[in-house]
């Protein structure tokens, strides 16, 4: 698992799709729910989209077709009928980074200029989704390998970067375009220090291209 994320590997996932899916159809689509996917994210400024996630039973809804393993594969990979927020996405990843707790998402952290600034947000935990400290080591070490090995996915774009002495973790992402002519949509997601982290950052560039390529190089800079 560690290094099928490092890799961003593709064929792991469909695998691991196939079985959970095998082994219980609402499994996948249980896990993302959980861990804020498909849902609002509670913050209370701007108006925002739920997004979707798709299950056994909303499926025949949208698509009018049975679920299938086809399904499965595609939502395990984050394609199909999954929609997701940029900010559902950073969110995620803040609770893989924190030790998995969600957070309500605030816009304005304190207000006022110079030094008479007034704290307005503080940390609004909304949910520990109780993922065991070893699985989110696991996931957390891939990330970190991500821009640190020789197979990481992103080492090219943080290579020599002096964001290297506190650790970046991070995760590409090339998301298909439904258009038959459109570039992929461009994701880098990511958190830092490594080992205590501070702020979590998406760079999405929709179709822009590889996300190693065009995402990560930005959220670098």
């Amino acid at each position: 698992t560690q290094s099928s994320i490092t890799n961003s590997c593709n064929p792991f996932f469909y695998e691991v799709g196939f079985r959970l899916n095998q082994q219980d159809p609402d499994l996948l689509s249980k896990y993302a729910l959980l861990m804020g996917l498909g849902d609002y994210t509670g913050q209370r400024d701007i108006a925002e989209s739920a997004g979707n996630i798709p299950t056994p039973d909303n499926i025949l809804q949208t698509t009018g077709l049975p679920w299938s393993y086809a399904f499965a594969v595609n939502l395990s990979i984050g394609q199909g009928e999954v929609q997701a927020s940029p900010l559902q996405m950073v969110r995620m990843y803040a609770a893989i980074a924190n030790g998995g707790y969600l957070l309500r998402p605030q816009l304005v952290r304190e207000r006022g200029i110079l030094d008479q600034r007034t704290p307005v947000a503080t940390r609004d935990v909304m949910k520990d989704t109780d993922i065991s400290a070893n699985t989110l080591r696991i996931i957390r070490q891939g990330m970190c390998d991500a821009t640190t090995t020789r197979a990481g996915t992103a080492t090219a774009a943080f290579s020599e970067s002096p964001l290297l002495d506190i650790g970046v973790c991070g995760k590409t992402g090339t998301a298909q375009s439904p258009g038959e002519n459109d570039e992929p949509h461009s994701w880098f997601i990511a958190y830092a220090p490594a080992d205590n982290p501070q702020i979590a950052i998406v760079t999405m560039l929709e179709n822009a291209g590889e996300g190693s390529a065009v995402a990560a190089p930005l959220t670098r800079r």
